[in-house]
């Protein structure tokens, strides 16, 4: 049985008050921090709680499950996909979808991009590998045609109190688009990490 608004916001307040408690023993602003309630298994209702409640974007584990979901409500949140995504379902999903996190692969990046052009978009992604980048990033330095075909380039930036690569959307070549939007990589939490005290890790 699908749970009332009520009980959703209850749920969140209590959420987002143990959230805002474990940024500030990180030391960081609860601002940092975006909660992605997910609607997988759940009616479309869900996304009209979340909506309702304030928050700009849910997450869904299927492709034609959202496209579903998006088509029975108008609320109006961004729809991100956390779920694995299979190359011929990109250019739907591209269409469908407000940001893609479950990038996995450069072929996938390829797709997602012809997908994205040929839509006149740019679509927003995050790399849930972040190792393929060191990958790209030893191509780019020795300046290979890899790196030139995939049309990306490297970039640093400070992110977390720590540098990490990233790709940045951009042409290494005249005839090379690029249609996405690099947002780095998703960490996932379990919900456990929120309801259980958190360990101390000064040592004296």
């Amino acid at each position: 049985m699908f749970i009332d608004y009520e009980t959703f916001r209850m749920r969140a307040d209590a959420l987002l008050h143990r959230i805002a408690e474990q940024c500030q023993a990180a030391g960081r602003k609860p601002q940092e921090v975006t909660l992605l309630p997910v609607t997988k298994t759940h009616p479309a209702a869900a996304a009209e709680y979340a909506a309702r409640y304030g928050l700009a974007a849910v997450g869904e584990n299927r492709v034609q499950e959202a496209v579903d979901k998006r088509a029975q409500t108008q609320a109006a949140v961004r729809w991100e996909l956390i779920g694995h995504l299979q190359s011929n379902k990109a250019k739907l999903a591209t269409a469908h979808f407000g940001r893609i996190q479950s990038v996995d692969s450069e072929k996938l990046l390829d797709v997602l991009d012809r997908a994205a052009g040929e839509l006149g978009r740019k679509l927003p992604v995050l790399r849930r590998y972040p190792a393929a980048l060191a990958h790209l990033a030893r191509h780019h330095a020795r300046g290979s045609a890899e790196g030139a075909r995939q049309g990306y380039r490297i970039a640093r930036t400070e992110a977390d109190r720590g540098t990490r690569a990233v790709l940045v959307g951009g042409s290494m070549g005249p005839t090379v688009p690029c249609g996405l939007d690099p947002h780095g990589s998703p960490v996932i939490f379990s919900y456990e990490a929120f309801t259980k005290p958190m360990e101390s890790r000064s040592r004296g």
